[in-house]
C-alpha cells in the first residue's frame, strides 16, 4: 500500500516531488494550479522533464493529477483515462474545453449516479442521512434525505449532451458490453472522448481499511448523529500517524 498526499506545485511542478518526499510520502497528487483561483498556471515545459527526473530520484510511486490533460502532455505516447462521478464532472467540465482547444486526447468515463454518491455515503456514516446529495426536485417540503418520501423526480441532467456541447466526442452507454465497445472506440479516437454510464448510488467499493477523520456534531437531536459521534471519538483514540518526516 502506498501513502501519499495532496501537495502544492508552487515554484514549478517538479517541486511537488520535493514536498511529497519531505513528508515521507510514497505517492503524490499534484495541484497543477491554485485550487482557489480560476486562472490556470502556465507551466514551463522544462519542468515536466525535471518532474520525471525528481520522481525517479525520489523513488516516488503513484502520481495523480487534478488537470488530466497535463498528464497527457507529460506522456503523449500513452492514453489517459479519467474515471469521474457526475458530481465531480459538474465542477471540472471546463477542463474538456482546454483539451479540445489544445488537441489533447483524454478518455473520460462519467459514472452517473444522479447525485453526490461518495459524499452521500460519508453523510450517512455521520448520521446525516445523505442530506443534499440527490439530484431531485423538491417535493412537499422534502429535504433530499435517503429513504425520505415522497421525493421529487430525478433532475433531467444530460451530461453526455453537455460533454458534446463542449466539443468532445460523447456517447451514453447502458450496459457493461456497451461500455467495453465504447472504450475500444475511444482508444481509436484522436480527440477528447467522453463516455457516460448510469450506476446505482448505493453500490460502492469495499471498505478502504482506513479511517477518514470527519467530525460529526457534538450535540444533535438525531440519534444517528450521536452514534456517529461516539464512533468518531473511538476512532480518534485508535488513529496512527503514518506520514512522518524522514529521520
Amino acid at each position: 500500500m502506498e501513502i501519499g498526499a495532496h501537495v502544492s506545485s508552487a515554484g514549478g511542478i517538479h517541486t511537488a516531488i520535493d514536498r511529497a518526499e519531505a513528508i515521507g510520502a510514497d505517492s503524490v497528487q499534484v495541484f497543477t494550479q491554485s485550487p482557489r483561483a480560476w486562472r490556470p498556471t502556465n507551466h514551463d515545459p522544462a519542468t515536466f522533464d525535471r518532474f520525471r527526473e525528481r520522481r525517479t530520484e525520489a523513488g516516488m510511486g503513484g502520481v495523480l493529477c487534478h488537470a488530466v490533460y497535463l498528464c497527457n502532455l507529460a506522456a503523449p505516447d500513452r492514453d489517459v483515462y479519467v474515471l469521474v462521478g457526475d458530481g465531480s464532472y459538474l465542477m471540472l467540465a471546463q477542463e474538456l474545453v482546454t483539451a479540445v482547444q489544445e488537441g489533447i486526447k483524454i478518455i473520460v468515463v462519467v459514472v452517473d449516479n444522479h447525485g453526490y454518491a461518495s459524499i452521500g455515503s460519508l453523510s450517512r456514516s455521520l448520521g446525516s442521512q445523505g442530506f443534499g446529495t440527490h439530484y431531485r426536485y423538491r417535493k412537499a417540503g422534502s429535504l433530499g434525505l435517503d429513504g425520505e418520501g415522497p421525493q421529487g423526480d430525478t433532475l433531467p441532467i444530460d451530461l453526455a449532451a453537455n460533454a458534446a456541447s463542449l466539443g468532445a466526442v460523447s456517447e451514453r452507454v447502458r450496459t457493461i458490453a456497451e461500455l467495453r465497445a465504447a472504450l475500444a472506440r475511444a482508444k481509436r479516437a484522436v480527440s477528447p472522448y467522453v463516455i457516460t454510464i448510469e450506476t446505482d448510488r448505493y453500490e460502492s467499493v469495499p471498505d478502504y481499511g482506513s479511517w477518514w477523520e470527519v467530525a460529526p456534531a457534538e450535540v444533535s437531536g438525531l440519534a444517528e448523529v450521536r452514534a456517529a459521534r461516539e464512533r468518531y471519538e473511538t476512532g480518534r483514540k485508535r488513529a496512527r500517524r503514518e506520514l512522518r518526516p524522514p529521520e
